[in-house]
């Protein structure tokens, strides 16, 4: 009888090695793609369709003087242009200013394709249309028309206006000294903004922030603040108070995001629940089932194998 098991038990371990060593295999390729993901995670990966634009050159300061407005859009891709800093990461100071102007101090070659328009009370700062390449034609579902990387030495900019809605698609270091308004919104792309946002004093704030962003947030909200992480934003809200939180938070593969408030109870961050947390589940516990399924089998082939030996003692 206890041959016959140690028999049938043979061939579920078998079986339950197999699949041990299917799950294993994939849990070890998602843990490679997690750990290639924390590596790489401020790297920019540079796309061969995209322009190139490097300069060395001197340094020099242009002023752009402009109307009152509370609107910027700072190399947004509205129009479908997608620019990349791969050296020198614009260092962006927003000062809440009466008296309107933007200055700009880089190298003299990339002052000559910096484009600063003013247009129904806001600011467009980006890069002439000439200075893209037309990328990925072929491929109508990529999200971008235009590309340009920037390998410049230094770029820093100050922005004098009481602005209250800023929204950029590329990776910035940002001291931004918000105006003070009824509706504060602030939109980051996925590339990774560094930075504090101060002086809020608004009756609603929004905030929209993916990517490798890593912001403070200092002011006042009367009403509702609005904040959606995603990917790996890290947002650190504890001297920002408001009426009413309304908030998302979503991690990448690799990723954490976490918004941090005045308690410790007010902790969010996507632990549990959400399309990351879903497919590490499905990758993880399929491989601890196995284990354990082994881990038991073998102790009870080794129990039924003491059982024969014994038996064939007496």
């Amino acid at each position: 009888m206890n041959i016959k098991k140690r028999k049938i038990i043979k061939v579920f371990l078998v079986i339950v090695s197999i699949c041990l060593t299917i799950s294993s295999l994939i849990a070890v390729l998602y843990t490679a793609v997690v750990v290639d993901s924390w590596i790489n995670a401020d790297k920019i990966r540079v796309d061969s369709e995209y322009e190139m634009f490097m300069t060395d050159d001197d340094l020099a300061v242009k002023r752009y003087d402009i109307d009152q407005c509370d609107t910027l859009l700072f190399f947004d891709d509205s129009k479908g242009k997608k620019t990349l800093f791969i050296n020198a990461v614009p260092k962006l100071r927003i000062i809440n200013d009466t008296d309107c102007y933007v200055e700009i101090s880089t190298n003299k070659e990339l002052l000559d394709i910096i484009d600063v328009s003013f247009s129904e009370d806001r600011i467009v700062l980006d890069c002439n249309d000439t200075a893209y390449n037309r990328v990925h034609e072929d491929d109508t579902s990529y999200d971008y028309n235009y590309g340009l990387y920037i390998d410049c030495t230094f770029l820093d900019i100050s922005v004098h206006a009481p602005i209250s809605k800023f929204y950029t698609d590329t990776n910035l270091e940002l001291n931004f000294d918000v105006a003070k308004a009824d509706d504060v919104i602030v939109d980051f792309s996925f590339d990774g903004v560094s930075g504090v946002i101060s002086n809020i004093d608004a009756k609603n704030f929004t905030l929209y922030c993916s990517g490798s962003s890593k912001l403070d947030l200092i002011g006042n909200v009367n009403d509702t603040a609005k904040v959606m992480l995603w990917h790996n934003s890290h947002v650190n809200a504890s001297k920002l108070t408001a009426k009413t939180w309304d908030t998302t938070v979503s991690r990448a593969i690799g990723g954490f995001s976490y918004l941090v408030r005045d308690k410790w109870y007010h902790f969010a961050g996507d632990i549990i629940g959400g399309p990351t947390n879903t497919i590490e589940f499905f990758v993880f516990a399929p491989f601890v089932l196995w284990l354990v399924l082994e881990i038991r089998l073998i102790k009870k082939r080794r129990k039924i194998l003491q059982q024969i030996l014994v038996e064939n003692e007496t």
